[in-house]
């Protein structure tokens, strides 16, 4: 096992024996500039219907985003 592969299972273990004793480290949030969900319906090979849960043909509201 590779030092690198070592530290981050270490530094797991230790982060969950610090939430076990009561001492969560504060949560770690990222939130990206600016979201572009056609970009990511397309990274993920979804139809916008698909992406949005529909199970039949409709247009979700996101389109219009999409469009301009």
């Amino acid at each position: 096992m590779s030092k690198k592969a070592f530290d981050k299972i270490a530094s797991g273990l230790n982060e969950a024996l610090e939430i076990a004793r009561g001492n969560p480290k504060p949560a770690k949030l990222y939130v990206p500039a600016e979201i572009s969900v056609r970009d990511i319906r397309k990274k993920l090979c979804l139809s916008c219907c698909r992406f949005d849960g529909h199970p039949v043909k409709l247009i979700p509201p996101f389109v219009r985003t999409e469009q301009g």
